[in-house]
Order: C-alpha cells, then structure tokens, then sequence
C-alpha cells in the first residue's frame, strides 16, 4: 500500500515534450484564473454548497453568459493541465472522481435548486448556454 509519503517517489508513467509540458502548464494556470474570475464575478451570490433555503441572484453576466458553470468549466481546465505534467493513473483517477462528483452536484442539486429559485429565467438561459464550455 502506498502512503502519502511515499506518493513523491511514484514515477510518472510517461514523459512529454517541453513544448506539451509549457501546453499543460498553460490549461491549468488558466483553469485557475477563470476559476478565481468566475467566483469573483458571482459577487455576493458565490457559496459553497447549495442551502435550499436560500436566495441567491441570478447571475448571466461576464462569463456566466457564455457558461452555466465557469468555475467547473476552469476546475476541469486545472486537471487537464495538472494530469498532463504529472501523467501517472492515480492523479487520472483523481481527476475523475472529482469530475463524477461535479456532474452529480451540478445535475442533481444546483440545477433543480436553480430552476425552483428563478423557474422560466433558468429555463431559458439553460437552452442559450452551455453547461461548462466558454466558447
């Protein structure tokens, strides 16, 4: 069984080029800002978790109005990056048990929440924007 500690010696199971690496490297630090853009522009609105009892705005401007889900969409650009500087199964496995977890939180919880809280609105941005993508 390995232990954290031992994690650092766990050798990546192939090597990219430099120019590959500086690719990866570029996804994530942009996953990273569109993640911190994201919530920045969610202003008051940005939790964590969905409390059923609360109202929040409803917010469609900045990156939200190309995307429902920008930070997701910049968490997902982040693991991209990181598992292809670090190419080894368990960083993959990582990836996507974090993935599977968003999808069930987004379509089984912030979805319904959202389409209970703003109803019609909800319904219609959810036909003129993705779920993730930027573009």
């Amino acid at each position: 069984m390995i232990t954290l500690g031992e994690l650092s010696h766990v050798t990546p199971i192939t090597r990219f080029s430099n120019t590959l690496e500086w690719l990866f490297f570029t996804l994530g630090v942009t996953g990273v800002v569109i993640t911190v853009v994201s919530q920045h522009q969610m202003g008051d609105s940005w939790r964590i978790g969905v409390d059923q009892t609360e109202t929040t705005a409803f917010k469609t401007s900045g990156l939200y109005a190309r995307s429902r889900n920008p930070i997701y969409f910049g968490i997902l650009l982040f693991w991209i990056g990181l598992c292809g500087l670090f190419p080894h199964p368990l960083l993959w496995l990582c990836a996507v048990i974090c993935w599977c977890c968003i999808e069930v939180i987004v379509r089984k919880i912030e979805e319904p929440y959202l389409r209970r809280l703003h109803g019609d609105q909800f319904d219609t941005y959810l036909e003129s924007t993705n779920r993730y993508r930027l573009l």
